[in-house]
Formats: C-alpha cells, sequence, structure tokens
C-alpha cells in the first residue's frame, strides 16, 4: 500500500469504560493535500464550491468550507506531559470513524496515550480533541463512552454468567438480544449460560467485545486486544472485527486498533498511523 506522510503539522510532529471494563491490577475481576482547484474553493472566502465535486474530509478547511463536520476524531496540536515526560507531542491528526485504522510504533511511541485520550481516560495537557465536530471537553462522559467504546489487552468479566456480564453493559437486554450479540462475537448462544470466569482467554475476550457492542457504538478502541491470545483466538477476533466494519452490514463499527504485529496490522489495517517518540511520523492507507 502506499506510503503518505503526514502532512503540515502533523509531520513537523506538530473516568473508565463502562462496556468493558479495567482492572486497577492485572488479576482483579472489574470492568492533506489542499485541493482547492479540485473542490472550487478559494480559502479566502471568495470561492465557487461545485457540490458534484468530491470533498475530501481530511482537509479541516475544506469541512469548514462546507460547514461539514468530521465523522471521526480531531487532534489540533496535543500534547501529553506524565511521569517527567512528553508521551504526546504536538499531534495534529484525523482519525475517521470507519474502517480500521491501526495505531502502530514501537513501544513507549504514544500509541495507547493516544487511544486513552480518545475515550476521556486521559486528557491533554495541551491542544484540544473533537469527536464529531464537538469538543469533547463539551461532551458527557459516560455517554461519549457508550459512542465510543473499548477493549483492552486483558479481558475481564465480572462474577457471573455470559449474560449477567452483558448486561453491565446494557441493563434490559433480553436473551433474543444477547444471543444475537454472541453471535455477533463467534460464540454459540450455549455461552450465555456460562461461568464467565471460567471461560479461556479467548473466550473471555469475545464476551468484551460483545459487552462493548451492546451499547451500538460508533467506534471501538481496541488497545492491543489480542495480545494475549493463541493464533486460533486471534483469527477468531481478526474475524469479528473485519465482519463488522463490513459496509454491508446494516451498522457497521469502526476501529482505532493499537497492534505490535506487523502481521496482523498488513492483514486488519485500511489506514495505519505509525507514532514515534510521542509524534505522528507518517500515515499509510
Amino acid at each position: 500500500m502506499p506510503t503518505r506522510m503526514a502532512s503540515g503539522s502533523t509531520q513537523s510532529g506538530r473516568s473508565e469504560p463502562i462496556c468493558c471494563g479495567r482492572p486497577s491490577s492485572p488479576g482483579q475481576q472489574v470492568t492533506t493535500t489542499t485541493c482547492s482547484k479540485l473542490l472550487g474553493i478559494d480559502y479566502s472566502g471568495h470561492g465557487n464550491y461545485n457540490p458534484s465535486q468530491p470533498a475530501f474530509p481530511n482537509d479541516q478547511r475544506v469541512r469548514q468550507s462546507l460547514a461539514v463536520a468530521y465523522d471521526g476524531f480531531e487532534l489540533e496540536g496535543v500534547s501529553v506531559e506524565a511521569g517527567g515526560r512528553t508521551r504526546l507531542d504536538d499531534v495534529a491528526l484525523s482519525i475517521p470513524a470507519e474502517g480500521i485504522t491501526v495505531l502502530a510504533g514501537a513501544s513507549g511511541a504514544g500509541k495507547s496515550t493516544l487511544l486513552r485520550l480518545l475515550n476521556r481516560l486521559d486528557v491533554p495537557t495541551r491542544g484540544t480533541i473533537a469527536w464529531r465536530g464537538t469538543n469533547l471537553d463539551d461532551v458527557e462522559v459516560l455517554a461519549h463512552r457508550r459512542t465510543v467504546g473499548m477493549v483492552f489487552q486483558q479481558p475481564t468479566v465480572v462474577p457471573g454468567t455470559v449474560a449477567d456480564n452483558l448486561r453491565l453493559a446494557a441493563p434490559g437486554l433480553t436473551d433474543a438480544e444477547a444471543v444475537v450479540l454472541l453471535d455477533t462475537a463467534a460464540l454459540d448462544t450455549e455461552f450465555l449460560d456460562r461461568d464467565a470466569s471460567a471461560l479461556s482467554g479467548g473466550e473471555r475476550q469475545r464476551v468484551c467485545f460483545a459487552r462493548t457492542l451492546a451499547t451500538e457504538p460508533a467506534v471501538v478502541l481496541a488497545d492491543e486486544p489480542t495480545a494475549s491470545l493463541d493464533p486460533e483466538a486471534t483469527a477468531l477476533v481478526e474475524t469479528v472485527v473485519r465482519r463488522l466494519t463490513d459496509p454491508g452490514r446494516p451498522n457497521t463499527v469502526g476501529w482505532v486498533w493499537v497492534s505490535h504485529d506487523r502481521q496482523q496490522t498488513e492483514r486488519l489495517a485500511d489506514r495505519v498511523i505509525t507514532l514515534e517518540a510521542g509524534r505522528v511520523v507518517g500515515i499509510t492507507s
């Protein structure tokens, strides 16, 4: 796939999800190229936009000219400083709410930090983050986390059945609705009444996927969700994720996925954002 370096400021470097939970300890069970000629837009304010010509949503000035909110995340001048170090450094970036976007880079590059910002688990030291045109500072956190779900590397469940775990996210969930969620996550109907804590790692992770999907999110953020799984379980999870992005489905789900696995990235990614020392150094699509 051709590589495009992040342009402009991007190249120059310039509390807790309700669905799948994150344990406080591992053993705890809880929960643009500017396109003015193509668009006929003069950015001085005297353009003659031709609606028959294609829009390029990753150019913010184009969106502003058309008064269209970007369907996804927009980061402007985002920096995160913590523990005496800079984890993200003046990041400017757009991430669409469709397909699979993989965040790639070495350990410590800032991938997980970026992912946590998108779910309001962390807030930037400087800069702004918008979701579908609204600053995250102005979004109610729990409502945002139902629209933007998250799963983690370690699948976590609460004591009880799989159905009990699914209803943590959707208390009014019927058995029939729960079965649909299980099917989406490649789990048989009989899992509904099984003890969640007795499941294998791969099965627990797919229960976490189903639990996150119970709130009907537009996007799911995934922080290395297959890193601790065997190849067979990983393949099942990847099949689930790819199925959920199928444009032929009535309700598709976008993914922002952190991975260290280059082969997995090649299998899954519609676009790859590469980070290095807290800066975006490349975008591949």
